[in-house]
């Protein structure tokens, strides 16, 4: 689903994209997948998790075209297993300008936690 707000002369842009990945072969049943259509506009793939690193890049590549880029490496190959049935996918992207403007000079540097090992400094 994509749609567009206006405010004005201001334009939003809101993104918002649901998807399953599910075992390859799993059997599934009728309902759920007239559910899938209905609730997620039929987005479903099936892949092998048992190829991790194939199917994070799936998963990662998808993700990546719905935010425009802007989250990369939502999964990693080490959370994927030949065990792992299904993983649901929700990306929103939104972009827009603020109502009222923040301050450029009251922005400085702060440590953002990707994990509990790795951070990144980002503006706020």
């Amino acid at each position: 689903m994509l749609s567009k707000l206006s405010d004005g002369d201001e334009a939003y842009e809101l993104s918002v994209a649901n998807k399953l990945f599910i075992r390859d072969g799993l059997d599934l049943l009728e309902s759920f997948l007239q559910l899938i259509n209905t609730t997620y506009e039929g987005q479903l793939q099936q892949v092998n998790f048992a190829e991790s690193e194939e199917t994070a890049k799936k998963i990662n590549d998808w993700v990546m075209e719905k935010t425009k880029s802007k989250i990369r490496n939502l999964v990693n190959s080490k959370m994927l297993t030949e065990a792992t049935k299904m993983i649901i996918v929700s990306a929103i992207y939104f972009k827009g300008s603020w109502k009222k403007p923040f301050p450029e000079r009251r922005t400085e540097k702060k440590p953002f936690y990707l994990s509990e090992n790795e951070q990144t400094e980002v503006n706020v």
